[in-house]
């Protein structure tokens, strides 16, 4: 029983975390299209993206981490995955002054 409730809160946190991370995409990506296309261009973009990024991701890796036999190359990929979001962050152009 004790060893049960220690492990509880270490599956909880990566939870509110993701939670966190979708509330943020959904009001970003809401106020990127007009009022007419909202819905569709939020969720154009979003599955695209999707397919795009976590659809290979697995197979990518994996051959990284056979072809490197270790896993630091793994946190290259996850650094380099961070860069290329936040260049898309700014990219997109978003005036963060006018955000009350």
């Amino acid at each position: 029983m004790t060893a049960q409730r220690l492990g509880t809160p270490t599956r909880v946190q990566p939870a509110k975390v993701a939670f966190a991370s979708y509330a943020a995409i959904a009001g970003f990506l809401a106020e990127l299209f007009p009022a007419r296309s909202r819905h569709t261009g939020a969720s154009v973009a979003y599955q695209v993206g999707g397919m795009v990024t976590s659809g290979p991701a697995p197979f990518v890796v994996g051959a990284l981490f056979a072809a490197a036999g270790g896993s630091r190359v793994l946190a290259c990929y996850i650094v380099a995955a961070c860069v290329v979001t936040f260049a898309g962050l700014l990219a997109a152009g978003r005036d963060m002054g006018s955000v009350q």
